[in-house]
């Protein structure tokens, strides 16, 4: 919790490459996160999955739907690895990763 809210507060005050503050995009933003979340220690797995179920739902919502289909299958992966592939939130997540698929026409 604390590594995810420290890179919440990196993300927002910290000017990048490509701007700062109202300068960069929303999917700039989203891009910096996935950066710093796959640079984030995990804790076998369980500490980023909420993350990457944001970013899944964050990349789809802005027609960036292969980005938002990768994340969710780095979630579904991590919760099948943690709970097993059974696990009520291991299927919620497949659930999310299949929307994404019929959005993306797969």
């Amino acid at each position: 919790y604390s590594s995810t809210l420290e890179m919440l507060r990196r993300l927002f005050r910290a000017p990048t490459s490509r701007g700062a503050g109202p300068e960069i995009t929303v999917a700039e933003f989203l891009d910096d996160a996935r950066t710093e979340i796959a640079l984030m220690p995990d804790r076998g797995g369980e500490a980023t999955v909420p993350l990457h179920r944001f970013l899944g739902h964050a990349y789809v919502g802005l027609g960036r739907v292969e980005d938002g289909i990768a994340e969710y299958e780095r979630a579904h992966e991590k919760l099948c690895a943690l709970y097993g592939p059974d696990h009520r939130d291991a299927l919620t997540a497949e659930i999310e990763l299949g929307d994404a698929l019929v959005v993306g026409d797969h």
